[in-house]
């Protein structure tokens, strides 16, 4: 019985913290949004603007979004990923290692589609993210693996908007709506 009454507490919890980021994202995701509908969109003319204009011309030429294409190609050309640095000059080998487990696990995910996706959000509307996923490979293993996943829309990310950075590094709760 108990143990029912701490799960619910917990989910309780959840829900609460869930409305609490929701709430305090919803001004940044609709900047989000409105960002993502200027630039990818075409959607530069909002619509009183548009209405007002009745019969006069409303041409869009959309430079930015090919700017953003030229940045994006540029992270791709650089190919990020994940680098182990030692602490110690001793611990080297251990550093090779972690690396190339690191890569594995970025090539067997295709980690660089979640990078270039997280920099287009990035550059677009400012925030862009991945996620670091444990999951089973298939549907007959029980092993698991960790994966490096793509976040198609950042406004589907809730976080919390009080920590220092935005960085993640101090979060100790965050949401995803998949």
């Amino acid at each position: 019985m108990a143990k029912d009454k701490d799960d619910k507490s917990i989910y309780d919890k959840g829900i609460e913290l869930f409305n609490k980021y929701k709430a305090e994202a919803s001004e940044l995701h609709s900047e989000v949004n409105r960002q993502i509908r200027f630039v990818m969109d075409d959607q530069q003319w909002d619509a009183t603007a548009l209405k007002s204009r009745k019969k006069r011309p409303s041409k869009v030429v959309n430079i930015l979004k090919r700017i953003v294409q030229d940045e994006v190609n540029r992270v791709r050309k650089a190919s990020p990923s994940i680098r182990v640095k030692p602490a110690k000059t001793n611990a080297v080998n251990v550093a090779n290692l972690l690396e190339q487990k690191i890569r594995e696990i970025q090539y067997n995910s295709t980690a660089d589609t979640a990078y270039d996706i997280a920099a287009e959000h990035a550059l677009v509307s400012g925030i862009g993210f991945l996620r670091v996923d444990i999951d089973y490979p298939d549907n007959m293993s029980m092993d698991l693996e960790i994966q490096i996943s793509k976040v198609l829309d950042p406004t589907k990310v809730y976080f919390d908007f009080t920590v220092p950075t935005i960085t993640g590094s101090y979060w100790k709760d965050v949401f995803v709506i998949i």
